[in-house]
This record gives structure tokens, sequence and C-alpha cells, in this order.
């Protein structure tokens, strides 16, 4: 679960409520994702296992499931919450460098 609100908080930053409220889960993961570069089969790929992991989370938060929990799930979602978090680290870095100038 840590992992997916780790995701959750890159994907969704900088919306407001009401825009939150007027696109998909699965919308933000694709528009948070094309602003990453990447080849598009990395994209996709990425985009396929947040939403993934999403549906998961719906299944345990609001079905009371964990059936669809296994070892692979739990690695894709860490692979791609690294991912995220290195994206946003590396934006990090790339402003404080342009900001010194």
């Amino acid at each position: 679960m840590h992992f997916w609100l780790a995701a959750l908080v890159l994907v969704d930053h900088g919306y407001t409520r009401s825009q939150l409220r007027a696109c998909t889960q699965d919308d933000r993961i694709d528009r948070y994702v094309a602003n990453m570069v990447l080849s598009t089969e990395r994209a996709q790929r990425l985009s396929s296992d947040l939403k993934a992991s999403y549906d998961i989370r719906n299944e345990i938060v609001h079905e009371c499931r964990d059936d669809s929990v296994t070892l692979a799930s739990l690695e894709r979602l860490d692979e791609a919450a690294l991912k995220l978090i290195e994206f946003e680290k590396a934006q990090f870095v790339a402003q404080t460098v342009y900001s010194r100038r």
C-alpha cells in the first residue's frame, strides 16, 4: 500500500480537487507518464503496471479482496513507483542546476 500511496502522490500532485474529480485515475496516470521521456513501449508498460496496481488497490480497499496481490504484482508496483521517484529526482536536480545559473 505504501508503494501505491507514493505513486499516487506523485501522479496526482498539482491537481486541484475539482480537476481530480473531472478525470479518472487512469487519465492522470497516462498524463503523468506522457511527461516522462520514455519509449512508447516503456511508457505503455509503466502506465499498464500503474493501472493494474490501482485496480488491485481498489480491490483491497473497496472490496476487501486481496487475491490479486501476488509477488509479481508487488514487484511491478515497486519497480513502477521507483521509476516515478527517479523521474521526480531527476526533475528536481535539473531544476536546481538551472536555478543556480
